[in-house]
Formats: structure tokens, sequence, C-alpha cells
């Protein structure tokens, strides 16, 4: 996962309670991260204290919850996902509409495709960074239920050529959430952008012939590798 990261969406809830529950010789406490940090970069930005910024704490963190799941978690990708997924792909991403233009919709929508897997990563809008928050948001941990109507309502919106209708009909509550993906996702219109994503699924299935995907993430960032032309002249 090498290349420069800007974040534009952390799951501090998600984070906190997973960085709560590594070793105990894990450094906690600002200073000690501070500390750690220094050593493994050769400049860092501190206060007066000699502590790291809030941001530094929440990404230092994030980058040990990342290192212990890829090293002993179960991690799969967008084609073959496991209780954890990561990739790098070609995504939009948008609030989903509440109907209300009025209305800041609490969840955040990342939606791309694959040649097998059409994947949604459900956040709430409370982790964006650099965005408004709206004043209550989701617990990231429960957000499954929370945006079933969300997809619904894409469901019920979808063209009629775009949705086989009949599927709306059966009392599947997985069956409609897989087509609320399904929708949601390839519904965008966004400008897309390459985007790399950790997160934990949430669901998978199947349906149109295509593995669905839904995803609540622990962090979305937009990648750049200053390598990767280099990279590609070695390969010739």
């Amino acid at each position: 996962m090498d290349g420069l990261k800007k974040y534009l969406y952390i799951s501090d809830t998600k984070v906190n309670q997973l960085f709560a529950q590594l070793s105990p010789s894990t450094p906690v406490t600002p200073s000690e991260l501070s500390g750690e940090l220094r050593m493994g970069a050769a400049t860092v930005s501190v206060n007066t204290k000699g502590e790291l910024d809030a941001d530094q704490i929440r990404i230092t963190k994030l980058g040990k919850v990342v290192t212990w799941i890829e090293n002993y978690g179960n991690l799969g990708t967008v084609d073959n996902p496991s209780e954890y997924v990561y990739d790098r792909m070609e995504m939009r991403w948008g609030f989903l509409d509440t109907g209300s233009p009025s209305e800041i919709s609490p969840v955040v929508w990342f939606g791309g495709q694959t040649e097998q897997t059409v994947v949604g990563l459900a956040g709430s809008a409370h982790h964006l960074l650099g965005a408004t928050k709206p004043s209550d948001g989701a617990s990231s941990y429960s957000l499954l239920p929370f945006i079933e109507p969300y997809l619904y309502k894409a469901i019920n919106e979808a063209s009629p050529h775009a949705l086989d209708r009949d599927l709306l009909y059966l009392d599947d509550h997985k069956h409609l959430a897989l087509e609320g993906v399904y929708a949601a996702t390839t519904r965008m219109n966004a400008i897309p952008q390459t985007l790399e994503f950790f997160g934990e699924r949430l669901l998978v299935g199947k349906t149109r012939n295509r593995k669905i995907l839904l995803v609540s993430p622990i962090y979305v960032a937009t990648w750049f590798n200053p390598y990767a032309d280099e990279e590609t002249e070695s390969h010739h």
C-alpha cells in the first residue's frame, strides 16, 4: 500500500474500537505515538509539548490497525472479499439521496465496478474529512439496517429498464439490499476517481449475474504514486 494518500474518509469509531483491542505494548498516549512516528519519519510536525496533533494521531492509529489486519486478519479484495476488504479502483462517490433538498444525507456512498463485482461502500457522513458534518451520525458498525431505506429508495427510483421490477415483490431483505447496492452504484453520475479503501465486509451476494459487495469503510483515500511512471518504464 505504498504511495501518497489524501484521506477522504476515516471512521474514527472503527479505528478507536479496533485500536483498543491491540496488544498492550502498542503505544496509546499522544507522546508515545509522537515519539514512535518521529523515529519512523525524517520530519514530523509536533506541538510545543513534543506531541502530534489530532490528525497525526488519527492517521498513526489507523496505520497500526490496518497493519495488524494485514498481518493477522482475514483480508480480501473486491473480487475475492473476506472479513475485511482492501482495494484500489476507479470509483464515484457522493451522498445518498434523502428525498429532501434541505436535508443533509447522513450516509456517504462510494461505488465502483470491476468486471466481476459491483461494490458499494456505505459510511456515516460524520466521518468525512474536511466536509460539513451532519449534527448526528449513525455508528459505522450499525449502518446496514440504517441504510436499507436509502437502498430501497434507490431501487424505487431506478428506471424500469435498469431494474428487474418483479424482484421487488420478493420478501427477501438481503436480495433487496443487493439490488439496492447495484442501483445506488450503477446510477451514480459523479466524476470517477482512483480511490483506495480498506473496510469491513457487510454483505456479499449475487444478482443480475454480478457479484454484489457492500462494505463499511475504515478509510477511503485518493491515491498518488510518484514512482508510477518509473515503475511502468522499468517493465519495458
